[in-house]
């Protein structure tokens, strides 16, 4: 659902990557983040389940539910 989808964002995701996904954050900035605008669902849905090796992007599959991952994906690609 687009609006938990919108609240877990905001919650998680905003400090680094920014309300438009762009990563133009202080701490996006500092870490050098790409914007997560052009890609795919699967990709962003990836990322947040698993993380991102090398990153610190950490996993969420043990933090959210498989539909809070869906929902936070999507509404990250709809940015």
């Amino acid at each position: 659902d687009k609006a938990n989808g919108r609240k877990l964002y905001l919650s998680k995701c905003k400090s680094c990557h920014g309300t438009d996904g762009k990563g133009q954050t202080t701490f996006g900035k500092k870490l050098e983040l790409a914007s997560i605008t052009p890609m795919g669902v699967s990709t962003i849905k990836k990322a947040v389940t698993n993380g991102v090796a090398g990153t610190k992007m950490k996993s969420y599959r043990k933090k959210l539910t498989a539909q809070e991952i869906d929902d936070v994906s999507a509404f990250a690609k709809s940015l």
